[in-house]
């Protein structure tokens, strides 16, 4: 049986593979394929290949795609050498726009980046990238060394209809792979990685190739039935239109406090209004100048994201897909929120939060969100930790300069949305450089109930103490500014909350569901705003529920009411009609809030219709 052979094909003699040569010369070109994609990921791909040797179940997902690819097009195109150039062009062509997206913005390419050309193109006039021609040039001629051998090497051939069908399976048995194996998140999270929240290092770590096909569909947004895009726009297009900018602009600033919650209001704690952990933040809502409540919150113990995301945009986490757990990996393009609001009415954005800019891909995102001004980690030094984290008190510091060098560098009023994270979990002795004092509680709890619980305090304490100075600080300003300050998530607490009796995140009752996700917040206005414009009114007309309770994605919409920029968006507006309606709308349980403070988890026909509309609007703002 030959191996090679000589055929004269339209009169020029040509070399024929075999049909076993053929298998064999496929599978080496699907291995070389596979190394030229690890060649073109970001790093050096002997550290990638020695991960692999380690893990070796890498191997096999990062090269069968490229074996299933080669093969489905072989099939087509009857030549081996054809099939290869079309498939490693394919691949290559991926893996190296993921080392240019990598490089130009942090955030690996994933299959829902496909939709978005005209957003790469943008990007590619936007950034300074470099473009690695070396690496180009080495893909283009690959591709045109395979075209040349498929011109002079035949492959073995059989009828249409046998390659068809052999195209059909091989197709078949690769999106069954992706379905049941690469989309397992069980097997994801089995692989060893320097960082599970740096997207791009995990690209780099477990192989493009695995990873692309791993995120396919990873964060759905799910279409509503009935949606109709000409619906949305005619909703869009009937709003009347911000009659007029506002007299007073103040600069708003945003602080979303990590883990900040009122737990230490509980009955079981024995605290007066001195020694409360919480006694500097009850000072500041207690103002004539501030208005206070709570917002409920996506997530309980975790989700600080997702709170960012509902606050910024007006959508709820719980309302984008069934299976999306974070909301910042469905932002893929320009996004409409609070922030491109006010940055379209000539308002300067900015962004500061204590972490690294590639956790929750948060560098990318927050320029899409319309704020490309940010601050992360690399503003603060050793000196600034509390223990583990970065402590409330340097975030004060480093916000107190930003702050003054934006307001006195320029005449636009300022929007900036900060995040704490000095609160962070986990709540052991081993996060404080001291051990803090203990909790009071009224009711016996574990040695390890007692430690969570005082750590835990300790961090509400600085949180709480951050949150006056600020004030204090921004009452020094003749700028009018508005502060809204929040909670993102209820902690973890281990078995504290159980062992105290507190029914949180066992959602027995609407009520216990609505306090499992709520989050204190108090907006609060310096004396130069409170002298600008009569905040009474203000607030008054804002006809905040009775109980206080907001779902978290109504919070901006109701800054935007307040700041008299209704009329500016017809979204942001609806959300404001809506909140008078339903207050709280939790997903998941079917958990609803009247504004009088009535609990409920059925709806009337006009509820209904109001929040299929908000569905139906969520999906837009997110496609369209």
């Amino acid at each position: 049986m030959y191996c090679i052979k000589k055929e004269e094909y339209k009169g020029k003699t040509r070399l024929k593979l075999s049909g076993w040569m053929t298998a064999v010369v496929l599978v080496l070109a699907s291995i070389f394929i596979t190394l030229v994609c690890l060649w073109l990921q970001p790093g050096p791909i002997s550290e990638v290949l020695r991960n692999f040797f380690e893990q070796p179940l890498l191997i096999l997902l990062n090269w069968f795609p490229a074996l299933c690819f080669t093969a489905i097009a072989y099939f087509l195109t009857k030549n081996v050498f054809y099939g290869s150039a079309i498939s490693g062009g394919i691949l290559a062509v991926l893996s190296y726009v993921n080392l240019i997206k990598c490089e130009g913005r942090g955030d690996p390419l994933v299959p829902a980046d496909i939709g978005l050309v005209r957003e790469a193109m943008n990007a590619v006039g936007e950034y300074k990238l470099s473009m690695h021609w070396g690496m180009l040039i080495a893909i283009v001629l690959m591709i045109g060394a395979a075209i040349a051998l498929g011109y002079w090497v035949k492959s073995a051939n059989f009828r249409l209809p046998w390659r068809l069908t052999c195209a059909v399976a091989t197709l078949a048995v690769f999106i069954s792979a992706v379905h049941f194996v690469y989309c397992d998140r069980a097997l994801y999270k089995s692989f060893s990685v320097p960082s599970q929240y740096n997207i791009s290092s995990v690209f780099n770590t477990l192989g493009f190739n695995y990873c692309f096909w791993y995120n396919y569909d990873l964060y759905p947004v799910d279409k509503p039935e009935d949606f109709s895009k000409s619906e949305v726009e005619s909703w869009i297009a009937a709003e009347p239109g911000l009659a007029q900018e506002p007299a007073v602009q103040p600069n708003v600033i945003m602080v979303m406090c990590e883990a900040f919650t009122d737990l230490a209001d509980e009955p079981v704690f024995d605290y007066d209004a001195q020694s409360s952990p919480l006694a500097a933040f009850h000072q500041v809502a207690a103002s004539d100048r501030a208005v206070s409540g709570h917002i409920v919150v996506s997530n309980y113990g975790a989700g600080t994201a997702n709170t960012e995301f509902d606050v910024l945009t007006g959508m709820q986490t719980n309302l984008i897909g069934e299976g999306t757990t974070s909301a910042l990996r469905v932002v893929r393009k320009q996004t409409k929120t609070v922030a491109s609001l006010l940055a379209d009415s000539g308002y300067h954005t900015f962004f500061m939060h204590p972490g690294q800019s590639w956790f929750y891909n948060r560098a990318s995102v927050y320029e899409r969100f319309g704020i490309s001004d940010q601050i992360f980690v690399d503003a603060f030094d050793s000196s600034d930790y509390k223990g583990t984290m970065i402590s409330d008190a340097a975030f004060l510091d480093e916000l107190k300069q930003d702050l003054q060098s934006r307001l006195v560098e320029s005449e636009q009023p300022l929007f900036a949305y900060t995040v704490t994270i000095q609160n962070h979990q986990s709540y052991g002795y081993a996060k404080y450089p001291t051990r803090p004092e203990p909790a009071k509680v009224t009711v016996p709890v574990s040695d390890a109930a007692m430690e969570q619980l005082s750590v835990y305090f300790e961090g509400i304490r600085d949180s709480s103490q951050m949150l006056l100075e600020l004030t204090q600080y921004l009452d020094t300003l003749d700028e009018p500014t508005v502060l809204v300050f929040f909670g993102d998530h209820r902690p973890n607490v281990g078995t504290a909350c159980d062992e105290l009796g507190l029914g949180y995140n066992q959602n027995e009752t609407p009520q216990s569901t609505v306090a499992t996700y709520a989050t204190p917040y108090v907006i609060w206005s310096n004396q130069a705003y409170a002298d600008a414009v009569d905040l009474g009114a203000a607030y008054a007309a804002l006809e905040l529920p009775e109980n206080g309770y907001l779902s978290d994605n109504y919070l901006g919409a109701v800054v935007m009411e307040l700041l008299g920029r209704t009329g500016q968006d017809a979204y942001m507006d609806f959300l404001n009609t809506l909140r008078r309606s339903l207050s709280v709308v939790r997903i998941g349980e079917d958990t609803y809030c009247h504004p009088d403070g009535t609990y409920t988890r059925e709806l009337t026909k006009e509820q209904t219709a109001q929040l299929k509309r908000l569905r139906q609007w969520i999906y837009y703002q997110l496609k369209y």
